[in-house]
């Protein structure tokens, strides 16, 4: 528990090669595995599952169990959805939550350590009986402008979310919209416009006031949507990499450079700009959140978990159930429902250190781990001449975004947001 007592605050090929199935904390993964290029690479496939408007009318039935209640979540749940498998799990994601953010300095100066010290210190974090370091509490400095467009809340049906980009958002917007709007349309029935602002949303600058009377100390449901960090990065290639979209307007000449420097593919009759492969090297070779572009850009940076309230953390590979979970929490799950459904990715053995490396804020404090995908990616001889081109480009973007630092405050605490963890060290 938080307690705030002075803040305003991844080509399925017809030779199958093998399906990892990756499970930790009821986050279920199908990877499919084929097509290991010479390079080194490892492709991956995803398709969205769209489900119908009548999936409204298919009720989950949840699997029961006798749970604790440690009390960290504050919302008021049903006692019924208490002895739930579900409910036991959100209690272990907000434990994680809290205990990674009494220690957020040392996540923070998680770059400087190896790859195990980070690894073994993620571990620590999700071991409960592991008592963790005395430190100074540290709660992570928020960029001076916010991403509006995340946050969401409702003061007729209660609820205060945020919903990062690539995790499967818009269907959230489109349940909760159709919801605001009392069953007047289907979530599938809304339009673009009805979808992307008929929300009430959070300030950009300040909005800790807002959030400081809609907790669930007032009856608001608080919740957080996450998803795997190396699906959310292949969702986000696939959405606007795509030749012709919009956004390769503003991603070309802010990256086009690095990307050029990867590509080893001919594009010329693909669908995409750039493989992503190349986009892959990209993601891994931006360090910090202020050299990369909003759609993948860290779910620390996009929500400020450590700054705001949030009881749930909603897992979005776990779809159907948990939804409707919270859906039935905030008793409207008659009212409307939340559609798709969404699988996950990745690729190179190098490539999954240093993406880990730039963003551990995301896999520790969601309570995701990399294990399996690190096992499975393809290793790297030493002497490829791809890791003096990931040094360039790591110096490349530094430079060219170091405008950008100041306002961002990565890696600082906010020296005037006061605030007690449950799991902090005493």
């Amino acid at each position: 528990m938080r307690i705030y007592p002075r803040s305003l605050g991844a080509n399925v090929a017809a030779s199958l090669q093998q399906v990892v199935v990756y499970a930790f904390l009821t986050a279920v993964f199908i990877v499919l595995l084929s097509n290991i290029l010479s390079n080194g690479t490892l492709t991956i496939s995803w398709q969205p599952l769209i489900i119908p408007a009548c999936a409204k009318s298919e009720r989950q039935t949840f699997i029961s169990k006798e749970v604790v209640d440690h009390g960290v979540i504050k919302f008021a749940v049903p006692d019924e959805l208490k002895n739930t498998k579900i409910f036991e799990n959100f209690q272990k994601r907000k434990r994680i939550l809290d205990r990674s953010c009494s220690v957020a300095r040392r996540i923070l100066d998680s770059r400087e350590q190896t790859h195990s010290e980070r690894l073994n210190f993620q571990k620590q974090i999700l071991d409960f009986d592991a008592q963790l370091p005395d430190e100074t509490l540290c709660v992570p400095r928020l960029a001076d402008k916010s991403q509006k467009q995340e946050h969401f809340y409702n003061d007729t049906f209660k609820f205060s979310v945020c919903l990062p980009t690539k995790t499967g958002c818009t269907n959230w917007q489109r349940g909760l919209v159709s919801l605001v709007k009392m069953g007047e349309k289907t979530p599938e029935e809304l339009d673009d416009s009805e979808i992307f602002y008929d929300l009430d949303r959070y300030p950009k600058i300040g909005m800790g006031k807002d959030r400081s009377t809609r907790g669930p100390s007032n009856g608001y449901l608080t919740m957080v949507n996450v998803r795997h960090p190396f699906s959310r990065l292949l969702s986000a290639y696939r959405d606007k990499f795509r030749k012709g979209h919009p956004w390769m307007k503003i991603v070309e000449p802010k990256f086009g450079f690095v990307l050029k420097k990867f590509e080893k593919k001919n594009m010329e009759v693909e669908m995409f700009e750039y493989s992503f492969p190349a986009f892959l090297e990209l993601a891994a070779a931006s360090e910090y959140d202020f050299e990369r572009d909003q759609h993948w850009r860290t779910m620390t940076f996009h929500c400020g978990p450590c700054h705001n309230e949030f009881d749930f953390v909603v897992h979005q590979e776990q779809g159907s159930e948990e939804q409707e979970f919270i859906l039935k929490a905030m008793n409207v799950a008659e009212s409307t429902h939340i559609p798709g459904k969404y699988t996950t990715a990745l690729k190179g053995y190098d490539d999954v250190i240093e993406f880990y490396k730039g963003i551990p804020n995301d896999f520790v404090f969601f309570g995701y781990e990399i294990d399996d995908f690190y096992t499975v990616a393809i290793d790297e001889k030493p002497d490829d001449p791809v890791h003096e081109d990931r040094k360039w480009a790591k110096m490349a973007l530094s430079k060219k975004f170091f405008i950008y630092k100041e306002k961002f405050h990565e890696n600082e605490c906010d020296e005037s947001f006061n605030v007690v963890y449950e799991d902090a060290p005493q």
